[in-house]
């Protein structure tokens, strides 16, 4: 299948100038980033830094993005409220964007002195909407009914559901992929979204199902009604 041509993604190499980040290095052990759930929509955080292939460095950056094709839940919002901490009801989390470049370049052209990341290694940056020449970086959302390579082979993984391991969202039948590209802009970014089939409500308990316990109930509804 051929490559998606959709939106190119920016290459770092074409921005220019930054101010400088505060660089903390990461912890040894994962652990849950405030900057993250702090995040407001609209803003952009430059989240971490990580050494990958060919000595180069991968940018990640995580912005609350709004699609307005979401259509409203059904269920009861306090149900989420008071699962905010399970992964499974959080369906409105920041979404996440990379790119990569070289360690002089990024040095160079955003301030932050990368040179001494070795593959695999991190440190954290969460640098609140970071500008690169006057412009700012921001997530741009492509979605789209082709699939790249790695997406046609990796479906499970990279086609939209509902929630984690829910049902797949589709547009006139075919899985939708929603590409991210990091980009620079003075404006509002123009993202693209597909209008999702709609889904008939089933009621009750399917001949032969496995029981589902009522707290997955309330999750896979949650995020069904959240995700879309």
């Amino acid at each position: 299948m051929e490559n998606s041509e959709t939106i190119p993604a920016q290459d770092i190499n074409t921005l220019n100038s930054a101010t400088p980040s505060n660089v903390v290095a990461a912890p040894a052990v994962k652990a849950k980033n405030p900057a993250l759930d702090s995040l407001k929509p609209g803003e952009t955080l430059l989240v971490k830094a990580r050494g990958v292939k060919g000595d180069k460095v991968e940018l990640e950056f995580a912005e609350r993005v709004d699609n307005p094709n979401k259509k409203a839940g059904t269920s009861n919002p306090l149900v989420s409220l008071l699962n905010k901490s399970d992964a499974r009801f959080d369906a409105s989390g920041p979404r996440r964007g990379w790119i990569t470049g070289t360690k002089a370049d990024i040095q160079e052209m955003l301030g932050l002195d990368v040179s001494t990341l070795a593959l695999g290694q991190e440190i954290m940056i969460n640098k609140v909407n970071p500008t690169l020449g006057g412009q700012r970086l921001r997530l741009q959302i492509a979605e789209t009914t082709k699939a790249t390579e790695y997406q046609a082979a990796n479906i499970e993984k990279s086609a939209k559901r509902r929630g984690k391991d829910g049902a797949y969202i589709t547009h006139g039948g075919m899985y939708i992929f929603a590409n991210t590209y990091i980009i620079p802009s003075t404006d509002e970014v123009i993202h693209v979204w597909l209008e999702s089939d709609e889904v008939a409500e089933t009621t009750g308990i399917v001949a032969g199902a496995t029981p589902v316990s009522a707290v997955e109930q309330a999750a896979q509804a949650a995020a069904g009604a959240l995700a879309v």
